[in-house]
């Protein structure tokens, strides 16, 4: 080892050696070389975008309801109870959407806007609560535009995971309906506003 080491200075003093000897013979030192001009163009290749999957949609048509939506072939469709349906998508924990419906009279249209406000508040908080959320927080509770005839939107925290709330309900003389939307808040749930605008009623 010691030996390679030290060819390496030796070898340096011969090529000085080398090149004064040949400045020497030409009376002065070799004219510098002019600076090549070195023109680099930059060609701008455009990011291409990945193409979005188009999304297939599947129709369910619920005949004992009588209503229908349609929702992403992907997701997955289960009961929750007689009176309540679930759809969410397979590959997200936090995210779904549950319908019910609940044969009777209206009993909620007669109520005065008070008392709507006030028995939505606890029932959310009430439901969400059973579930284990934690931290709610009423961001609205108030008369909905269109077809549903009322909607109250709240956040919460779930598994340490912050939701996002909206709850539509509607009454026709036979059957309440509702319509609720749950997933992480910094989404926009796409998906399931778009399965929320093609909900309709069948009878």
């Amino acid at each position: 080892m010691r030996n390679k080491l030290k060819r390496y200075p030796l070898l340096l003093v011969g090529l000085v050696l080398i090149l004064a000897t040949s400045v020497m013979a030409c009376g002065q030192a070799p004219a510098p070389s002019p600076t090549p001009t070195v023109t680099v163009t930059v060609t701008a290749t455009p990011l291409l975008s990945p193409t979005p999957t188009p999304i297939t949609y599947v129709n369910y048509v619920n005949k004992e309801f009588h209503y229908s939506l349609d929702y992403p072939s992907s997701w997955v469709r289960g009961e929750i109870n007689p009176n309540e349906m679930g759809f969410k998508p397979s590959d997200d924990k936090y995210s779904w959407i549950q319908i019910g419906a609940f044969p009777g009279p209206p009993k909620f249209a007669p109520l005065s806007t008070e008392l709507k406000t006030r028995l939505t508040e606890i029932a959310i908080r009430q439901w969400l609560e059973a579930m284990g959320g934690k931290g709610i927080y009423i961001i609205s509770n108030q008369e909905a535009s269109g077809e549903w005839d009322w909607a109250i939107s709240a956040t919460f925290v779930y598994e340490n995971t912050p939701l996002a709330l909206t709850q539509f309900i509607r009454e026709t003389p036979s059957t309440a309906y509702t319509f609720c939307l749950i997933y992480p808040y910094v989404f926009t749930f796409k998906e399931g506003w778009d399965a929320k605008e093609s909900f309709t009623l069948t009878e």
